[in-house]
């Protein structure tokens, strides 16, 4: 015996519930079950997807570190901080607590850092916010060029003045 239904009312559910399914009507089951399908078909094909941009991820941030580090070292070796530090710029910059080198090597770490995440963002095919990080992708050599053209600036001024 069955404490809370006995197994005739149970059978006569079941009967009732196959009776209504037949004459066309959905069960109470059905589109929770049709729901929990879909979800888990919708997850089972973006893991994938996640998985790769996880991986993407993971890679720039250890290639971003061993550039930043590369160009860090080769900053160091070219003493450019010695020059930048006799700059107008270059001594307000050091107040603030940074220094040519290290402008330089998260320049080019973060530099890497944006284009694996445009790469995974890409691989998650969000659209949207893969244009507006391709956008930003395409300032940077702006923002490069500026730090050159004030860094240039600055030695010639001081060499001038």
């Amino acid at each position: 015996m069955l404490d809370f239904f006995s197994l005739d009312q149970i059978v006569a559910l079941f009967a009732a519930s196959t009776m209504l399914q037949q004459a066309g009507t959905q069960s109470f089951i059905e589109p929770i079950i049709n729901s929990l399908n879909q979800f888990v078909t919708t997850i089972a094909q973006a893991a994938p997807k996640i998985v790769a941009a996880l991986i993407l991820l993971g890679i720039g941030l250890l290639v971003g570190r061993v550039i930043g580090w590369v160009v860090k070292k080769v900053a160091q070796k070219m003493n450019l901080d010695r020059y930048w530090s006799r700059t107008g710029i270059g001594e307000s910059v050091a107040r603030a607590g940074w220094n040519l080198t290290r402008i330089i090597s998260v320049a080019a770490r973060w530099f890497v850092y944006l284009f694996f995440i445009s790469a995974a963002v890409n691989v998650l095919e969000f659209t949207q916010l893969s244009q507006a990080i391709n956008n930003v992708w395409l300032w940077i050599p702006n923002v490069i060029a500026f730090i050159i053209i004030l860094v240039i600036g600055a030695l010639i001024a001081d060499f001038v003045g």
